[in-house]
């Protein structure tokens, strides 16, 4: 039956909580938070550092590349499994678009290097060496 446990098992429960009282402890364990994902980050990076260090026009350029380009496609991602590869995918897809490409990887490595470690946002920065993609123009 759902909700229902012996009573034994409910001892062994209330003796766990009971000797967690003892040590100082919460009665029950705190839930883990969730893990942060790259709309977290994004959120934290426009708030933190785009709306104070940025002039207006930068940051509109900013949030149109995260808004159109970014979080479409690693917004749901939790931050810890963004690598490589999933920078250099955006980056390929967007190759119709190079300077928003390069710009999109430059927004990324700005957000990881100024993602908050002490709350275990970021361990590294993973993905600084993506080539960006270079416009040859020649002479008509």
């Amino acid at each position: 039956m759902h909700g229902e446990i012996a009573p034994d098992q409910a001892r062994v429960r209330a003796a766990a909580v009971i000797d967690r009282i003892r040590r100082g402890e919460a009665p029950f364990p705190p839930e883990p938070e969730p893990e942060p994902t790259m709309a977290d980050l994004a959120e934290r990076y426009v708030r933190a550092h785009l709306e104070v260090n940025c002039r207006p026009s930068t940051v509109e350029t900013c949030r149109l590349v995260l808004d159109l380009h970014i979080l479409p496609e690693l917004g749901h991602l939790p931050v810890a499994a963004v690598e490589r590869p999933h920078v250099s995918d955006l980056h390929f897809r967007m190759r119709d678009k190079p300077a928003k490409a390069n710009q999109a990887v430059e927004i990324l490595s700005k957000m990881f290097s100024l993602a908050d470690t002490s709350r275990g946002l970021v361990l590294e920065v993973k993905f600084i060496a993506v080539e960006q993609i270079v416009t040859s123009y020649r002479a008509l």
